[in-house]
């Protein structure tokens, strides 16, 4: 099975209703998500925030290559990965990933 793979990193606000349209299909059952947040604890220590960076070209090409073994493992239809990037504080979303049309394992 084939599908389309959206990728992106992004400093704005993350919406996982704009990612589910991404991976929206009428030959697909169900949809999987992940929504990652800043946690307020880590090790014992308090966190009060988090900050991302990333060189854009090369992580959205090692992140397509996960997609890329996602498929080779399991059947999806379409997969969306987006990341944030930036400062935040706790309990702000940072990853949306979306899966659609796990058909089995």
């Amino acid at each position: 099975m084939s599908g389309e793979d959206f990728v992106q990193i992004t400093s704005e606000k993350l919406s996982v209703e704009d990612v589910t349209k991404k991976v929206t299909s009428p030959t697909a059952g169900a949809i999987s998500v992940f929504v990652g947040t800043t946690r307020d604890n880590f090790d014992g220590k308090k966190v009060v925030q988090l900050e991302y960076e990333a060189y854009k070209p090369m992580a959205e090409k090692e992140i397509l290559k996960i997609c890329q073994q996602v498929r080779e493992k399991w059947k999806v239809e379409h997969i969306a990965v987006v990341h944030r990037i930036g400062r935040f504080m706790q309990m702000a979303a940072t990853i949306g990933r979306k899966t659609k049309n796990v058909i089995g394992q």
